[in-house]
């Protein structure tokens, strides 16, 4: 007689028609009094600082430090985390939850405001100001005297963070704009028209405002130091959905960007084989740009060609050059980012040249002369390209090594590349690349200078941007070695010193002055709570200003071992074994294998329980006993799911001596690409009990032929690239149908949980029905979970979260320690035959 399994699909809506979601019992799964540190600031001599202590429950609290008075907090303000800001003559201005308090952290007086919407502060004038929910701006002196109280403010406020602040306000059909910069509020613009928006030039030289004239935008632009409306003359106005613009050297010219909204037709839409913008078909309208071109100084307007209205125009604070590039028309999702052919644009002489051919990012140097950009003529060969605008050169920086982030020196003079164990200094002048060799891998780039012009080219999320280092400031440099060890290095010219030593511990947060005396940090290991440490640069001596956790109890007994092991291909390998709490090595414990590519960094990691995502909460499982296993999975150009079983049998032969570990009680489980790796182990393995899948895929050639509309492109472009890296599925479909989890279900072996939520736009639910489909008509033993209104992550805090917590713990202790009276797994794993309803 066949065994009669019974497949149950739980539902937590109607959707495919399925049941409601049965109710679990009502459980508190987060007991935890745990919690962990973020958010370090500092004030400019480094006496004060705040941090935010963040709750399992979100009940975040602000902690106030006197760096004088270390371990104890002078001050806490609970839901007192939106912002805070150090004030002259020791003060500090908090906000949250509707409040904002001015504390005199001298004597702890403070003064409290209610009903607030947002605060700022402008340290040049040494005022703060204060909006509260009816719109009513305060503008304070730095001991809380008023000094000005605007009602009616509207829209953006618009603030250098120094001395310049500028709002709208609207009063009796009256629209007026107001600059805060003087010593009384000044009127700098009024006006009986819709004021819609007000933005300030990067050196906040020039204010653009604009404003609604019988239902066309038009841009205003007021000199900010004279007050003077410049107009822009001989420009026809257009229907526009939004009006931006570029400063180009310091105030000389302006590109201005209008956008204007197309409708698309809507029956039938129409998709083309060509076409290079499918979010257009989401959006339901395609998007046209005009540009123009104005030098304030003589009043000329140029407005550029727009024969192909797919061209954009971008600033690289050249006065003379824009750069111009067609990111549509020849793009065709091979790669997630667009690779495109770049011309420079003479606007003396109206002509293009082309510069760049298939490059993906463009960086340029501060004043304009040099563009660099990275060209990328296939997956494996890439290559940055300097040309020298003035001189009209090109150059090539060839180099077998990788060159990754580049940064320009202020004075032209250098190139900084990261490495994977060095550190590349480009000599411009020279042609000439300079290694600095590091004692350990890894490097990065810790604190640049960045400029990202805004305009239309970020529609299509192509990175043109300038990235330098001040001349007198040096470049800061993290690594990370193979044992998970950080050092920060400084560079500077021809100079390479060690600023930090050597640290275990997770470097979490790390604030370093530019004079290279201080560092304030927050440092945290799996057996370690958090700490701020203070350290002085000059002689590496550290003292603590704070230690959170010290009740954590439990923390300091973790214990863990790092495994190492070989992939195929002689990839050193790592795995982080956490051992359950109260470990007794003559006991057997059940173990929970958890995957997602490389995870061996994140091993030094504080733990809380609860605050990690519901759907993977390591210390809650090490304190009901599990070992936890996190094995490396090597990035390698074999198929993603082969790779995945590769590894994961390496890792658990690596541990199979310990005879504490209960080899017949191992689960699997991984989120998202953690999720598909779950899934095609469970078609091809029989060394675990269970399994836990959530939002993964399981068919690669369906996803691969799908629209992604999170990502808003074919999802192919995905699979040729990032995480799987095939070939083209037309050029071997082998490796598909090879790593394509849903055409082995037959071959799964053990019960397993599946959840999405019905939002998920990364992972579209329908992959995870599609593999419950399989099991289902296989007879496995499998149950899914939908959750309405849960996109990709489940974030904590949410009944849904509380739930999934709930039954992922509930499916573990069933299937790992024999824990069988739950009800809804029951409902699977031991259905009753309806038929017996009917015997005599």
């Amino acid at each position: 007689m066949k065994t009669l399994v019974k497949i149950l699909l739980i539902l937590a809506s109607t959707f495919y028609g399925c049941q409601q979601l049965t109710e679990p019992p009502k459980k508190n799964a987060d007991n935890s009094v745990n919690y962990t540190i973020r958010n370090l600031l500092t004030s400019k001599d480094g006496r004060w600082m705040t941090v935010k202590q963040q709750h399992p429950k979100n009940t975040d609290t602000l902690l106030v430090f006197d760096a004088n008075k270390p371990e104890i907090p002078i001050a806490k303000f609970a839901k007192m985390t939106d912002r805070q800001l150090f004030i002259k003559n020791n003060k500090l201005l908090v906000s949250g939850n509707g409040k904002a308090i001015l504390i005199d952290l001298l004597n702890l007086k403070q003064i409290d405001y209610q009903k607030i919407k947002t605060i700022d502060y402008l340290p040049i004038l040494d005022r703060y100001l204060i909006l509260d929910q009816e719109n009513t701006l305060t503008v304070y002196n730095s001991i809380g005297k008023i000094l000005a109280k605007i009602k009616n403010v509207k829209g953006n406020i618009l603030t250098d963070s120094a001395k310049t602040m500028l709002f709208v306000t609207s009063k009796n059909d009256k629209n007026e704009v107001l600059d805060l910069s003087t010593e009384f509020p000044k009127i700098v613009y009024s006006s009986a028209k819709e004021i819609t928006r007000i933005d300030l030039s990067k050196s906040a030289k020039m204010l653009m405002i604009t404003e609604r004239d019988n239902d066309l935008l038009k841009p205003i632009f007021i000199n900010t130091r004279s007050g003077d409306i410049q107009p822009l003359k001989n420009i026809e106005f257009q229907d526009s959905e939004s009006i931006e613009f570029t400063e180009v050297k310091n105030e000389k010219a302006y590109l201005i960007q209008f956008k204007t909204k197309v409708p698309m037709r809507k029956m039938p839409q129409i998709w083309y084989g060509n076409d290079g913008n499918l979010q257009q078909m989401e959006d339901g309208f395609s998007t046209k740009f005009k540009f123009i071109y104005w030098r304030p100084t003589d009043g000329s307007v140029t407005e550029l060609p727009s024969k192909n209205a797919n061209r954009i125009y971008t600033s690289f604070n050249n006065e003379r050059y824009l750069l111009a590039f067609d990111p549509i028309s020849c793009h065709n999702y091979e790669t997630e980012q667009r690779l495109i052919d770049v011309y420079l644009y003479d606007l003396q002489e109206n002509k293009y040249r082309q510069i760049f051919s298939k490059v993906s990012r463009i960086i340029y140097s501060p004043d304009g002369h040099y563009l660099l950009a990275l060209s990328e003529k296939d997956k494996t060969e890439k290559q940055w390209a300097l040309v020298d605008i003035n001189m009209n050169t090109h150059h090539n920086i060839i180099s077998r090594a990788l060159l990754q982030n580049p940064v320009f020196s202020a004075d032209n003079m250098y190139i900084f590349f990261e490495g994977n164990a060095e550190v590349w200094r480009y000599s411009i002048k020279n042609s000439l690349l300079k290694q600095f060799k590091l004692p350990v891998d890894n490097p990065s780039f810790e604190k640049t200078s960045k400029f990202s012009n805004r305009g239309a080219y970020t529609f299509f999320n192509i990175p043109i941007e300038s990235n330098f280092i001040d001349d007198a400031q040096s470049l800061i440099i993290r690594t990370k070695d193979k044992d998970n060890k950080t050092t920060f290095f400084a560079l500077q010219k021809n100079s390479l010193r060690k600023i930090l030593s050597t640290n275990p511990d997770r470097i979490k947060e790390i604030l370093i002055d530019t004079q290279l005396k201080n560092a304030f940090s927050i440092e945290e290991n799996y057996n370690t709570p958090p700490k701020i440490i203070a350290t002085k640069l000059s002689n590496g001596s550290g003292r603590i200003i704070f230690t959170s956790n010290k009740d954590d109890k439990i923390t300091k007994n973790l214990r863990q071992e790092i495994i190492s092991f070989t992939d195929p291909f002689g990839n050193k390998l790592k795995g982080t074994l956490f051992y359950p709490m109260d470990f007794d090595e003559t006991k057997t414990y059940p173990m929970i294998v958890r995957i997602y590519q490389m995870q061996y960094m994140q091993a030094n990691e504080y733990l809380v329980s609860g605050m990690s995502s519901p759907i993977y909460d390591k210390k809650a499982l090490i304190e009901k006993g599990y070992f936890v296993y996190e094995p490396d999975i090597s990035p390698t150009p074999i198929g993603s799911g082969e790779v995945a079983l590769n590894c994961v049998n390496l890792a658990l032969d690596a541990i199979k001596e310990k005879k504490y570990i209960d080899k017949y009680n191992i689960g699997l489980t991984g989120h998202s690409f953690g999720g598909y790796e779950t899934n095609y182990i469970a078609t091809q393995s029989k060394r675990f009990a269970t399994y836990i899948s959530s939002a993964g895929i399981s068919d690669l050639i369906e996803s691969y032929f799908s629209y992604n509309y999170n990502f808003h492109f074919p999802d192919y472009a995905r699979k040729e690239n990032n995480q799987h890296n095939f070939p083209a599925f037309s050029e071997n479909k082998e490796v598909y149908l090879a790593n394509t989890p849903v055409l082995f279900a037959e071959q799964v072996s053990a019960p397993i949980l599946l959840w999405s939520g019905l939002e998920d736009q990364n992972i579209p639910p329908k992959q995870i029905q599609e593999f419950y489909i399989a099991l289902k008509r296989n007879k496995k033993d499998v149950i899914a979970l939908f959750y309405p209104n849960v996109g990709h992550v489940m974030f904590n805090g949410t009944p849904e979260a509380e739930d999934l917590k709930i039954r992922i713990q509930e499916w573990w202790d069933y299937f790992l320690k024999g824990k069988t009276n739950v009800e809804w797994i029951n409902k699977q794993i031991k259905p009753i035959c309806k038929n017996e309803s009917f015997v005599n």
